[in-house]
């Protein structure tokens, strides 16, 4: 993700919340109270987000794949 566009999220998240998280100045950039007390709670939120695409990645393995179908007919009279 590009500079511009964390940014943007990042002030969508804080419209969103009604929070500012960063402290923003002309050369540094930091957390806030608000955005320290949130940070363990947005660390939970990216950690659920990255097993859930792990839980969907090994799902789309165990559908996916090879299945073989066979049949024996045997007819007697």
């Amino acid at each position: 993700m590009t500079q511009p566009a964390f940014s943007q999220q990042i002030r969508a998240l804080e419209r969103r919340l009604g929070l500012t998280l960063v402290d923003r100045s002309t050369r540094t950039a930091g957390l806030t109270r608000a955005g320290q007390a949130l940070l363990p709670e947005a660390r939970g939120v990216v950690e659920a987000a990255d097993r859930l695409q792990q839980a969907a990645v090994a799902q789309k393995r165990a559908v996916s794949g090879r299945i073989v179908i066979g049949s024996l007919l045997i007819v007697s009279k």
